[in-house]
């Protein structure tokens, strides 16, 4: 299992996940090292709106420079491909 984990990631690319602040998004990149702070393109705000513009956060670093001992964004949950009308696909060449 951890050979699987550490080939995919725990959110494989294209999963659609959920942060802490309520913002929707897409897994882009995976963090080799830490397989829980992977990159997402955020395509949903906390209310679940679609926004101007989609920004892409790289949890693992997003919090280096805040001084913080605790990340002030990470992943509650993994959510189903179509949760909220959303196709993975579509933000992918």
């Amino acid at each position: 299992m951890e050979l699987f984990i550490q080939a995919v990631g725990v959110f494989p690319t294209g999963t659609l996940v959920e942060l802490n602040t309520g913002d929707v998004g897409v897994v882009i990149g995976q963090n080799r090292y830490r397989r829980l702070r992977p990159e997402v393109m955020l395509i949903l705000d906390g209310q679940k709106k679609i926004r101007e513009e989609f920004t892409t956060v790289d949890l693992l670093t997003c919090d280096e420079n805040t001084g913080e001992a605790e990340p002030s964004l990470w992943i509650t949950q993994g959510l189903e491909r179509g949760a909220y009308g959303i196709d993975p696909s579509e933000y992918f060449l």
